[in-house]
Order: C-alpha cells, then sequence, then structure tokens
C-alpha cells in the first residue's frame, strides 16, 4: 500500500462558520474569515498535491466532518479524522499511527501558510535523514511544520499551546530528550489581521510567489481587503 516511506500529514479545521480564524475578529467578519481560511486551504493543498516524493494525508477536526470536507478539497483526497485532546496529543497519535503503518519519516504542517511549497516540504524530509526532530520556526513563536522519524512523545508534553512558547518549550523538551534539532527557515503564518495586510501587501496582486500559486487566497483578499 505505501508508495513512498515519507508521509506528509496537513492538519486542518473543517470550514465551518465560527469555528476557524477567530483571531482575525473583529477587524473581519465571521464570514469573511472563513472565506479567506478556505481559499488559504484549497492554495496549500493544491500546490502541494501529487508529489512522488511523499503521500499526502489531511487530518482533520472535528472527526464528523469528513462530507465537509471532501466537498472543499476534493473527494480524491486521503482524509483522517484527528483523534485525541489537545494539540500535541493529536499530532503524536498522527505521528504514532503513520510509523505503525510503515512509514519512516513524517512531518506534519499547518494550514495557515498558503505560500509553502514542495521545496520546504522535501527540504524537512531530507533534513530528516540527519536529525531526529525538524521545526519550521514562526515569527510569533510556533512552529509551521514538525517532522520525526520515530515517535517522540515528550515533545509535545507540557507546551503551552497556542501561545509564544510552543517554539521554546518543544526546544527545550528537545534538549532533555537528547534530540537534536534542525530548524527550517522562519516565516509568518497567518494568524493574525496584521499578518493578513502584510501578505496582501507581499503579493501586491500577484497570485504567485516564486513557483507557489495562490489564486484562490489573492481572490479572497481582493473581495475582502478591497470591498469598501
Amino acid at each position: 500500500m505505501i508508495q513512498t516511506t515519507n508521509l506528509l500529514i496537513v492538519f486542518m479545521k473543517a470550514p465551518l462558520p465560527g469555528g476557524v480564524k477567530t483571531r482575525l475578529q473583529p477587524h473581519l467578519s465571521p464570514d469573511e474569515s472563513l472565506l479567506l481560511y478556505r481559499a488559504m486551504g484549497k492554495d496549500l493543498v493544491e500546490n502541494l498535491t501529487d508529489s512522488p516524493d511523499y503521500t499526502l494525508e489531511i487530518h482533520f477536526s472535528p472527526p464528523h466532518a469528513l462530507t465537509e470536507m471532501q466537498a472543499w478539497l476534493g473527494q480524491e483526497q486521503r482524509y483522517v479524522p484527528q483523534s485525541g485532546g489537545d494539540l500535541g496529543e493529536r499530532m503524536h497519535h498522527s505521528f504514532q499511527t503513520a510509523f505503525a503503518r510503515g512509514y519512516g519519516k513524517v512531518v506534519i504542517i499547518g494550514s495557515d501558510l498558503p505560500t509553502l511549497g514542495k521545496a520546504e516540504i522535501l527540504t524537512a524530509f531530507s533534513q530528516l535523514a540527519t536529525y531526529p526532530v525538524v521545526l519550521g520556526p514562526t515569527d510569533d513563536g510556533g512552529y509551521y511544520l514538525i517532522g520525526l522519524r520515530e515517535a517522540q512523545p515528550a515533545l509535545f508534553q507540557n507546551v503551552a499551546w497556542s501561545t509564544g512558547e510552543v517554539l521554546p518549550q518543544t526546544l527545550q523538551n528537545a534538549r532533555d530528550a537528547n534530540l537534536s534539532v534542525h530548524l527550517l527557515e522562519q516565516k509568518a503564518d497567518i494568524d493574525t489581521y496584521a499578518e493578513v495586510a502584510a501578505l496582501w501587501k507581499q503579493l501586491s496582486g500577484r497570485e504567485e510567489l516564486g513557483n507557489i500559486h495562490i489564486p484562490h487566497t489573492v481572490a479572497a483578499l481582493k473581495k475582502i481587503l478591497m470591498s469598501d
């Protein structure tokens, strides 16, 4: 069944009104937040699909939202419901089950960085040949990517999720477990209105950055930011 031993997992929430991108409010309405979330997720998945170098799975929450996920991102994707309590437990469970299924290198990313492309993903898998842990840090003290070559439950313990302490605490957990870490390029994921505005300024109306195509995101930003 496994065609490659590299697995890319995209952690995503179902596009349910009031349930996504709440930190963008009140600058954006719930409907505008949902529109942007759907657009960014669609661009991300379309850019990362169809690589011979890894298998892609979408691990989604809540677990009963498969119909909404398929309507959003297509029937052809591989969908797995997330399992566990907080974010750390859910990521650990995804890693653990992936390794149990025979994958040798597993990378998990979120859905808040529509400009993330295959090159960064392939770099992460490549670095896992040398390092047991790969992290992609974000400007706000979190990370947009984590890669492992075996389950490491200690990495996810005592982490204050959704705070600026996520990366420092994860790095401390790695040090405590004697795990060396490779850090990828730091990036800004799209969580706040300031980050939305910065992305719009960076794009300047273009639908691509390098070889990353984000037409859905640009269309949503035009509708939201130029509606006045």
